[in-house]
């Protein structure tokens, strides 16, 4: 994904939709709008509370009391915070009178080390940071989306913790694999936000290494950020501007999944991650992925469904990418297995299992 929208948001639409279309469930989503109103997208109830009043610091309690208004208009069966503040704390405050949990995709405090905007970081240090550490050890039901994330989550709480990995929509996918064939295909192809997190200066400083045995290689980058005109200066600097090419971002989904299709490789070189997209998107389109050991995607087991190499070890990476691009039947077959694999992320099956810790939210809380 890129940064026009949160992987979070993301999330929690997809997994809203699809817990919606189960039999006898019911689906509230309680955000931030640009206005008070109350509408349907698709089976999913919408309450939007304005954000206008949240961006005003004296008028935040009014957004909270304003979202436990409708927490209690509704008496859900059970909360599901999905972001930090304010979606945690109110269920931190909401928890003894119903079933709660949360979805942790990522910790403040680790991604402020990555931060260069003074404006996000304040918001991290001021708010995200300490709206962590109140709400992680209050909170009943954790979920994450991987054993690393469990693993730093078991520092912070005595929470019961479920690992559910991030969701694709993998049958719908792959009608883009009948697409017509691009006519500039890449041997690498990857969607994301330009955040220094992400390490995408890491990919590009081990294109000399590549071109050397690969001459022709072509790699496009989708996307747009904070780190855009640091990274295209380094392509220039590094004089590989015939072999990267970036796309701007692709809002339309057919495009963006064309270039996975078409792609031979996905390399995702994050400094900090937790399940990023990339691999998966790439995985339905049965492509193998590069990724780093930071940015702990599941769907990737190395030298099975792909390669895994050190962050920031720029010769790892481009020694990984010489390998899968000049060895057809390795890439073909890891391809295949990254496929299969893929089949497990569908989205029908993560809201299956998210429902099923629903379930035990609820009868821990009544006993």
């Amino acid at each position: 994904m890129t940064d026009k929208i949160s992987g979070s948001l993301v999330h929690a639409g997809n997994l809203s939709h699809y817990i919606s279309v189960m039999d006898g469930m019911e689906v509230h989503v309680i955000t931030l709008g640009n206005k008070n109103e109350q509408f349907k997208n698709g089976n999913v109830n919408v309450h939007a509370v304005s954000k206008t009043w949240f961006l005003t610091p004296f008028l935040c309690p009014f957004v909270l009391w304003s979202i436990k208004h409708i927490v209690d208009k509704i008496n859900p069966d059970v909360i599901h915070a999905m972001r930090g503040f304010p979606y945690a704390t109110i269920a931190v405050f909401l928890r003894h009178k119903y079933p709660v949990l949360q979805t942790v995709f990522s910790l403040s405090q680790r991604e402020l080390h990555f931060d260069k905007s003074p404006i996000w970081m304040l918001k991290r240090i001021l708010v995200a940071i300490p709206s962590e550490r109140y709400a992680l050890p209050r909170i009943p039901y954790i979920i994450v989306q991987s054993q690393f994330m469990e693993s730093l989550i078991r520092e912070q709480t005595k929470s019961k913790i479920n690992v559910i990995p991030e969701g694709i929509e993998y049958e719908r996918l792959q009608q883009f694999q009948s697409h017509s064939p691009l006519n500039d295909p890449p041997d690498i192809f990857l969607a994301v936000s330009f955040r220094k997190l992400k390490g995408i200066d890491i990919l590009i400083k081990a294109i000399p290494a590549v071109i050397r045995s690969v001459p022709n290689l072509k790699v496009h980058i989708a996307g747009s950020g904070e780190e855009e005109v640091r990274l295209k200066s380094l392509v220039k600097e590094l004089g590989v501007e015939n072999h990267v090419k970036f796309l701007g971002f692709i809002s339309d989904e057919g495009e963006k999944y064309q270039w996975y299709n078409a792609c031979k490789i996905v390399v995702v070189p994050s400094r900090w991650d937790n399940e990023p997209y990339a691999p998966l998107d790439g995985a339905a389109m049965g492509k193998p992925a590069i990724v780093s050991d930071a940015a702990h995607s599941s769907v990737v087991i190395d030298r099975k469904t792909g390669f895994v190499f050190k962050s920031e070890n720029v010769e790892e990476l481009a020694s990984k990418i010489l390998k899968l691009l000049t060895d057809d039947k390795l890439r073909e077959q890891m391809g295949k297995a990254i496929k299969e694999r893929a089949k497990e992320y569908d989205w029908t099956k993560v809201a299956g299992r998210t429902v099923e810790v629903y379930k035990k939210v609820i009868v821990d809380f009544r006993r």
